[in-house]
Parts: structure tokens; C-alpha cells; sequence
């Protein structure tokens, strides 16, 4: 989870304040990535506190009194301290939850299935009883749309069977179709909302650009986009945010567009595993169409980057919504290379424990405060080695997910949990900064157990 909405305020404020004297600036002399018996500790530990999550979410659920819309089924936790779920870390979630026996991994993403509407609508946002947080006419309820690649990575490991892809292949292709008819632009690329994307605080739009301009062209965000507490959390925070929610459909968003391409790349594998040839062949003709626009509408050539299109031209920032190009595998072999140099200089993403969210040469790149505007965290992380490795970047993949996993081990070592989200540099560790939650499995366990089972030992 991240801290969307008012949930951000209201669930997930967390400090977590590491001495200086406890933690050196270097980095740990320990390389964990590469000692067995610590990553069977590390696993261990992070499924415990994900097993203990899940414990905790139900009893909250039970305790609110609320009936739920829905039979519930056990899922893995969203992390922090809100009981309810979204789309995106449910499926984070199944993605290291295949690699542990037990791990409700169907229910999971049943949950959703079981909450979407005739249209294709899943909202992006439930509370533990079933009810939407936001309602459908607003991008900010649209999370990214990455069912499919749960449900075949399932399939893939052999926590699922052709029975079950046959069965939710339907709803993936409403569930896409639905993304399709609202967030497309004429020009045929996709937008969000900077809480639907995920990637809460981080500002999209050009630097400079005045609150009044924002709203200029977009989809208003008003009180009535909000389905559940609007009496509660409209008149102060919400109601004050409405510029940054009504910039949307003005630009062509980056990972959106990718995102949605990826979508057609995984139903494109779930039809052709279930026989339906047919349509597995129009999946990949259409994101071919989407791979096309976004090389000619989002690449630029002298950064070596992709980027949100607006007006004709680029937002001139570089962020991990491009992570989502690699793993859709949009990139020619030049533009392949041009992203590593990109990904890998230390003026951008290269940093020391792992990419950030937003490049470290952005004027608005903030380590102390900002929430998805310096930090690094384990979905864009994740996405980014996957995407390495898709690519044919196997090496430049296994060196950040190495650091990416020492920084999180060496933090795991000091303070016995997982967190939302972690510094890109070790200075940074050991002074007073704004973390994300702590016990955050959730997709804080993507490190602990996806990675070494994806990247085994080195042998020497």
C-alpha cells in the first residue's frame, strides 16, 4: 500500500529515527544477497510478519462492526495499519505469495473479482468490509492494471491451473476493456491520477506550472468522486488537493500506457494457454499499436528516456513510471541502451541502496520529506529488475537487485521489520526522515522472498 488518499493521513504516518552511531554511511560489510542462511532468516522473518498482518487485518475487519458486501476471503495484508485493499499491492502481494506454501494467493485477487462491477470496473480501493472508496467516474479510482500479470505468473510457478485461467480470463479482458474505454486520450495513450498511478506525491505535471493551470482540461475531482467518509476527510485535506487531482487527461501518462500494453502482453499469454488463438493474436496487435505510440510520442533522444507527453511535446521529468516501458518491452535495442545509462548514472536512478522514485537530478527530488519523491520502493523496484531481465539485462538487473536487497536486509538486521519504503543512499540512513510503515508485508516482502527465489546463489 501507499499512502493514497486520506489514508496517508490518517493510517500510515510512521518516523522511524536510526541512530548515526548504529548505522554507518557505507553501508553494510555484509553481503547478504549471497549468504544462504541469512535469506532463509530474512524470508522467514517477513513471512511471519506478513502472516501476522493478515491476522490483524481480519480482526480490525470484524471489530468495525461493518458488514461486509461480500464473502471475504482470506488475502494477504496491504501493510501499514489499513485493513482494507487495492488492486496493485494485491497483486505484488500474489507475486512473492507464490513462492510460500499457504499464502492465500487465490483469495487475494478473488476478492476483487468478486467486487467488480458488470462493466469491467474494479475499484482501486476497498475498505476490509468490500466497499469502494471512490467511485468509478474519477481516474483517481483506477490502480494499474496488472491482474493479468498475477494470475499467469500464478500459472507460471504452478500455484494455478488451466482451469483457473480459463475462468478469470473473462474478467481480466472486462477489467482491461473497462481501462480502455475511460482512460484513454484521442490521441490512443492512457492517463491516470497521481493516487490512482500509485505513486502519491509524486508531481507530474511541468515544473512551474501554477495550481489554477492544473485544472485546465482535466476531470474535476470534486466531493463526490469520494464514496466513503467525504463527510470527514472533504473539508480539509481532500478539498485542498482538487488541483493536483483534476491534472489527468491533459497528458499522455508514461506508465499507464506502458502498463496497459503489459496488460495486453500477459492476456495475449493467458488466451493462447487457454486455446483462444484468436484472440491472443489481436492482444499482441494491440500492443503493438500502444508500443508504437509510446516510442514515437514518449522517447527522447537526448536524455535517453521516456516521459509523460503533454501538449504536443514532453514533461522533462524523469521518474519510475518509465520502469513499466522495459517490462513491456518497448524499447528497441538503442533506446534499451540509452535507458541503462539512464537507470545506472547516480546523477538519475543509480543510486547506492536503489533506484528512487523520482530522479535525484529533479528539482523537486526530496529524501527527507518527500513520499514517492526520493525514496526507493519495492513495487517501481521490482518492476525495474523484472524488466532488466526481460530486456536481456541480466547483469545490469542482478546488480540492483543485490543493493536494493542488502539495504533492505542491513535494515532488517537493525530493526527487525520491513518497511514501506527505504532511502537511496546510506547518508540518509541514520537521520531523522519520514519512512513509510514499518511491518509492511505488503509488498515490502518482494525483497525478502521474491528476489532471492528469482535470483538464486552465485556459484563460484
Amino acid at each position: 500500500m501507499n499512502r493514497r488518499g486520506f489514508i496517508r493521513t490518517a493510517c500510515v504516518a510512521t518516523l522511524a529515527v536510526f541512530t548515526a552511531a548504529a548505522c554507518a554511511a557505507t553501508g553494510p560489510e555484509r553481503d547478504y544477497f549471497n549468504d544462504a542462511a541469512f535469506r532463509r532468516e530474512y524470508r522467514d522473518g517477513a513471512v511471519e510478519i506478513a502472516r501476522r498482518k493478515m491476522s490483524s487485518d481480519e480482526q480490525k475487519r470484524v471489530k468495525s462492526g461493518v458488514e461486509a458486501s461480500f464473502k471475504v476471503r482470506e488475502r494477504i495484508s496491504t501493510g501499514g495499519g489499513f485493513s482494507g485493499f487495492f488492486v496493485w499491492d494485491s497483486a505484488f502481494g500474489v507475486l512473492w505469495g507464490r513462492y510460500v506454501d499457504g499464502m492465500p494467493v487465490h483469495g487475494t485477487l478473488d476478492n476483487l473479482y468478486e467486487l467488480q462491477q458488470p462493466d469491467g470496473f474494479i475499484c482501486r480501493e476497498y475498505d476490509g468490509s468490500g466497499r469502494p472508496m471512490w467511485k468509478s467516474d474519477h481516474p483517481i479510482a483506477y490502480n494499474p492494471p496488472i491482474l493479468a500479470w498475477a494470475e499467469i505468473e500464478l500459472f507460471r510457478s504452478g500455484k494455478s491451473d488451466m482451469e483457473r485461467l480459463q475462468t478469470v480470463y473473462p474478467k481480466l479482458v472486462k477489467f482491461h476493456e473497462c481501462y480502455d474505454r475511460n482512460l484513454k486520450r484521442p490521441d490512443g495513450l492512457y492517463f491516470s491520477d497521481i493516487l490512482g498511478c500509485g505513486m502519491d506525491d509524486l508531481k507530474r505535471w511541468p515544473q512551474g506550472m501554477s495550481r489554477e493551470d492544473l485544472k485546465r482540461g482535466g476531470i474535476e475531482f470534486t466531493k463526490a468522486n469520494l464514496h466513503l467518509w467525504s463527510e470527514r476527510f472533504w473539508p480539509g485535506w481532500m478539498s485542498k488537493i482538487v488541483p493536483e487531482h483534476t491534472w489527468n487527461r491533459q497528458a499522455a501518462w508514461i506508465d499507464m500506457s506502458a502498463q496497459m500494453a503489459f496488460d495486453c502482453m500477459n492476456l495475449a499469454d493467458i488466451a493462447k494457454t487457454i486455446g483462444k488463438n484468436d484472440d491472443a493474436r489481436e492482444w499482441m496487435r494491440e500492443y503493438r499499436r500502444i508500443k508504437d505510440l509510446v516510442n514515437e510520442k514518449c522517447w527522447d533522444e537526448t536524455t535517453g528516456y521516456y516521459y509523460d507527453y503533454y501538449d504536443g511535446g514532453l514533461i522533462m521529468r524523469k521518474h519510475a513510471g518509465a520502469f513499466w516501458t522495459l517490462l513491456a518491452k518497448i524499447p528497441d535495442q538503442g533506446r534499451l541502451e540509452r535507458m541503462v545509462k539512464t537507470i545506472t548514472d547516480p546523477r538519475c536512478f543509480g543510486r547506492e541502496l536503489g533506484p528512487p522514485a523520482l530522479s535525484a537530478d529533479d528539482p523537486d527530488y526530496n529524501i527527507i520529506l518527500g513520499y514517492w519523491q526520493g525514496p526507493v520502493w519495492p513495487p517501481t523496484t521490482y518492476v525495474l529488475v523484472c524488466g532488466l531481465r526481460a530486456c536481456g539485462q541480466a547483469d545490469v538487473a542482478r546488480k540492483i537487485a543485490h543493493d536494493w536487497y542488502n539495504a533492505n536486509a542491513e535494515l532488517f538486521v537493525r530493526e527487525k521489520t520491513v518497511f514501506e519504503n527505504i532511502p537511496p543512499d546510506w547518508e540518509y540512513v541514520g537521520k531523522k526522515r519520514r519512512y513509510g510503515a514499518r511491518d509492511f508485508c505488503g509488498w515490502g516482502a518482494l525483497a525478502p522472498v521474491a528476489l532471492p527465489t528469482e535470483w538464486p546463489l552465485k556459484t563460484k
